[in-house]
């Protein structure tokens, strides 16, 4: 059956541009949706529309062009985004579904694809169900070069859209960041990541290898994510960090130690290390908190006593690993018997001494219940697997799934 489907805006680089191939390969009519010059250089070589926004912004543009076209399902990137937002209310007042890409819940070697929405918006928690045994899915490939990949593309988009602001009027980018701030941004990521390279892989190593002392895993995330700003119920990085730092000196015990680990597309900002340093000093911390700013998180998860985090996605792997794990924002693991939702930092307090164990067979459970509904196997940045992930596309395109009644209600 022949489908109409519209792409709004996808990850950065090329993968919608080969989705869009590959979905009218398939017979399927597609219409993709432009919005700035970061978009408009990576769809060149398919058809496009470009959406400009009246007075009052998308929402209006959005369901004229959804009313006008009628299709058969919504495909974007970033369920959070201004844009999105506006298009998934739109989408829900006329009743089509719309599918949400986003990065890999267990990560790095696969992508989401789910209705809906995605992390906090996600239904994952309540389509669980933990008396299911787990479904088997496909292995996952052993990727590499995704993070410079990204990087590279990242830098592409960001100065295509920088420079032909002109020409899109009234647009506003979810990340407000300059040109040149862009530029500085990916510049200190890869001369931070280089810097601390062999020091960051002496202290993996370390860590990895069950010789350390008891550590606790502080998982930081994308200082201006949309899922952070959007579902962290107030958190910011530091102001987090300085919670989870001033609980650990006064409450956990002192032969542990507290690992603070950056987001690796996050080195580039601010002064994380700087600014631990000096607040170490200051609460007389030293020796008892280490600063990881890059290197793998899942070989050292395994043997931390907890990871605490405001809503990253780490808390799935240390879940795999039965790693008690708190999170501070929304979050879908948020599920009876793997992480419960803390009330507040008193909670924290106890979990250094007493963390609550992870129900391995749920967790287990619900780690496959992820893989069967809403993983794929690849990645964003890297093109090889591109094709993969467009063949899942349209089979789960094709799936049968619960119709979408209309809500005039919606809103944006």
């Amino acid at each position: 059956m022949s489908l109409r489907i519209v792409l709004l805006q996808g990850p950065v680089g090329g993968f919608f541009r080969h989705l869009h191939g590959d979905l009218e390969a398939a017979g399927h009519r597609v219409r993709r949706l432009v919005f700035n010059g970061g978009d408009l250089a990576f769809a060149r070589g398919r058809d496009y529309r470009i959406l400009r926004p009246d007075s009052h912004g998308y929402a209006r543009p959005l369901e004229t062009e959804f009313g006008d076209w009628r299709p058969d399902a919504v495909i974007l990137f970033g369920d959070e985004r201004p844009i999105h937002r506006a298009a998934i209310a739109a989408a829900r007042r006329i009743g089509i579904p719309v599918w949400c890409f986003e990065e890999g819940y267990i990560r790095p070697d696969h992508v989401t694809f789910e209705r809906d929405g995605n992390n906090a918006n996600s239904r994952l928690a309540a389509t669980f169900d933990p008396d299911r045994p787990p479904e088997r899915s496909p292995p996952a490939p052993r990727l590499i070069g995704q993070t410079q990949a990204m990087g590279w593309a990242a830098m592409r988009y960001f100065i295509a859209m920088r420079t032909t602001m002109m020409f899109f009027p009234g647009y506003r980018h979810h990340r407000e960041r300059k040109l040149v701030a862009e530029f500085v941004f990916w510049w200190r990521t890869f001369f931070r990541r280089a810097k601390a390279a062999r020091h960051d892989a002496d202290m993996v190593a370390r860590l990895a290898s069950g010789t350390a002392p008891p550590f606790f895993l502080v998982a930081l995330q994308v200082h201006d994510d949309l899922q952070l700003r959007r579902h962290g119920r107030g958190w910011t990085t530091w102001s987090f960090v300085e919670m989870v730092l001033e609980s650990f000196r006064r409450h956990a015990p002192p032969d542990t130690l507290l690992v603070v680990k950056s987001h690796p597309l996050d080195i580039g900002y601010g002064h994380h290390r700087r600014n631990l340093r000096d607040y170490i000093a200051d609460r007389d911390l030293d020796g008892r908190v280490w600063y990881l700013q890059a290197g793998p998180m899942g070989p050292i998860l395994r043997h931390a006593r907890g990871l605490v985090t405001i809503n990253s996605t780490a808390g799935l792997v240390a879940l795999a690993h039965d790693v008690p794990t708190m999170a501070f924002g929304a979050a879908f693991y948020h599920v009876d018997g793997l992480s419960p939702e803390p009330q507040g930092p008193e909670d924290l307090d106890r979990f250094w001494g007493d963390p609550p164990p992870v129900d391995s067979e749920r967790s287990l459970r619900f780690g496959a219940h992820i893989r069967a509904s809403v993983l794929i196997p690849g990645s964003f940045y890297l093109p090889e697997t591109w094709p993969g992930i467009a063949a899942a596309v349209l089979t789960r395109l094709a799936a049968p799934s619960p119709p979408i009644t209309p809500n005039p209600s919606a809103d944006s």
